[in-house]
């Protein structure tokens, strides 16, 4: 079949003309699915022709994924409507590590050593398990198959405080239970309640020879959905991350440990190939905290955004408790670039300086031969 593309779709929102570009092409295809083995490039654009023709250009607010992970094209159809036709720098990127994320599944398990509260949901707990056991692989293929360190995982319900206490005092000493706050309910960064999906993770102790990485996770008796894939792949990178690195030095930027976990939150949290629109709101969500901080960041200068990366050392500016996802958010955005310029492997080296005793500076100086100044 010919499909060609000739109609403009042009939204009234930056939204709507982001997801639905000015682009006409003809395509040529035989009907069949995508083979998995294409480029990323080709991957997004044929996934993301079939995905426009069988269900329409969405503009709509809403954030919704899929049901059918392939549409397909009715045969004999002809239509006219708009899609990406090359992918941007944060696509790629995303693309890239969905490849890697694909090509790591055939690895063993990341020893996980599960402890479940009286009152959680056990189903519930098994579909999550099984959603970190399958994020881990990525980073047990980075580790070259050899977990990092231990991980002890605490499985409770939004009704658990006091086993949770428990289990941090066992884990850690009680002085390390400081988040899970039972006047609000806070939970690290999150806020429960009985339909939460919330997890944090910690290191303890610092020593390198005989610490453990901990991940305590609420899921809410109400839950009703799968994992969050957001928050599963971005607390594996922490467990990646704290296995190898039991304290990081004075020097490494707020932005630069959480921003590595948002990236590989973001972009495992659905396939740009099969939703560029989902994968792209959610990509521009941390686009909007970014402005809530910086207001005028469409205006800044190259000298405006470092002052902002120099200011983030100080803790009352932008890494503290009433800022603190604005390090997710630029951490996620300098992220990319990191990814885009450098690529895994060599960031992985940092990751191994930092853990054999160097500081920041002197790791990314020695690995990636910048300056931090000039980086």
């Amino acid at each position: 079949e010919h499909l060609t593309t000739d109609q403009k779709v042009r939204g009234s929102s930056p939204f709507e003309r982001a997801s639905c570009a000015d682009v006409s092409f003809v395509v040529e295809s035989d009907g069949n699915d995508p083979s998995p083995m294409m480029s990323g490039v080709a991957r997004v654009a044929v996934a993301g022709l079939m995905l426009f023709v069988a269900t329409g250009c969405s503009t709509g607010s809403e954030l919704s994924l899929p049901t059918d992970p392939t549409p397909t094209i009715p045969e004999s159809t002809t239509t006219t409507q708009t899609v990406p036709a090359v992918p941007e720098t944060w696509e790629s990127v995303y693309l890239r590590i969905w490849d890697d994320f694909r090509a790591s599944q055939d690895q063993g398990d990341y020893p996980l050593d599960v402890a479940l509260s009286p009152t959680v949901d056990v189903e519930k707990a098994e579909e999550s398990i099984a959603a970190y056991k399958e994020a881990m692989k990525l980073w047990l293929a980075t580790l070259d198959g050899s977990p990092a360190a231990r991980v002890a995982w605490s499985i409770m319900s939004e009704a658990d405080h006091a086993w949770w206490l428990e289990r941090v005092t066992a884990n850690e000493g009680r002085e390390r239970a400081r988040q899970w706050n039972e006047s609000t309910n806070m939970f690290g960064h999150c806020q429960l309640t009985s339909k939460s999906f919330c997890g944090y993770t910690s290191v303890f102790p610092a020593a390198p020879e005989d610490f453990a990485v901990y991940l305590y996770s609420v899921i809410g008796s109400e839950y009703s959905s799968r994992p969050n894939p957001e928050t599963v792949n971005h607390e594996a990178t922490h467990f990646y991350q704290l296995g190898l690195v039991s304290r990081f030095p004075d020097d490494t930027p707020c932005w630069f440990v959480e921003g590595q976990a948002t990236l590989y939150g973001v972009a495992l949290y659905v396939d740009p190939a099969i939703s560029h629109h989902a994968s792209m709101m959610r990509r521009e969500s941390y686009g909007d905290i970014v402005r809530e901080f910086q207001p005028n960041a469409a205006e800044h200068s190259k000298a405006d955004w470092v002052d902002v990366l120099h200011r983030m050392y100080q803790s009352d500016v932008s890494c503290g408790d009433t800022q603190q996802y604005f390090k997710y958010a630029v951490g996620l955005f300098v992220w990319e670039y990191l990814y885009e310029a450098f690529g895994p492997a060599i960031m992985h080296t940092i990751f191994l300086q930092l853990r054999d005793g160097a500081n920041f500076e002197t790791a990314t100086d020695t690995v990636l031969g910048v300056s931090m100044s000039d980086l």
